[in-house]
């Protein structure tokens, strides 16, 4: 029954992802998770509660991998830097891009659609205990009189970094276009060192 399940989750992953999610009907995903209607009804009720499971799933295990890498930094011995604990926000953000194109494109046809679709889902995924302790170690860098500046920014590249990571061609066309190669690698370290860069502009507020 367990794989059933998850063939199904698969199947409307990527059926999501090529079609979007208001385009892509129950009987297109039963046919191919080849099971039956009856089964979507089963493990799921109806085509709301898929979506979410779909889209829970990835961010429930984006959400602990991130959160055990960040427990894991702040065990070392020394401090870490600002540097390191973005590392961790904006390398756990581009494993899951590269890892799961599918479920990215997803995140795409949502943030694109209707805002008031993004904003169930955001305030569903966002309101979580990783996200508030990767914003309290973020904020621990600074004092607390220059908090709410640093949440201001903080929020800026949170959304820039996500709609980056939904939209990869616009920067491969960029890059194409001045004639520059530009590597995974070198992606996340600029976009660690701007972020950084940004979040201390707060201390000039």
């Amino acid at each position: 029954m367990g794989d059933t399940k998850e063939n199904i989750l698969d199947a409307a992953e990527r059926l999501f992802a090529e079609s979007g999610v208001s385009q892509t009907s129950l009987r297109a995903i039963t046919q191919k998770a080849k099971a039956n209607l009856g089964a979507i009804h089963y493990y799921f009720g109806n085509k709301e509660t898929l979506i979410n499971e779909v889209i829970d799933r990835r961010f429930n295990d984006y959400y602990q991998n991130r959160g055990n890498q960040l427990k894991r930094l702040l065990k070392k011995a020394s401090k870490p830097t600002l540097e390191e604990v973005l590392r961790v926000y904006i390398g756990t953000l581009s494993h899951y891009r590269r890892s799961f194109p599918d479920f990215v494109r997803i995140m795409g046809h949502i943030m694109t659609g209707p805002k008031d679709k993004m904003r169930e889902m955001y305030q569903r995924i966002a309101e979580t205990e990783a996200d508030w302790q990767m914003a309290n170690t973020i904020l621990s860098f600074f004092p607390p009189e220059r908090h709410k500046a640093v949440l201001k920014r903080m929020v800026v590249f949170s959304a820039l970094f996500l709609s980056l990571s939904t939209n990869m061609p616009t920067l491969e066309l960029e890059a194409d276009h001045f004639g520059v190669e530009l590597t995974e690698e070198q992606l996340e370290n600029y976009s660690v060192s701007m972020m950084a860069a940004g979040l201390r502009t707060a201390n000039q507020e």
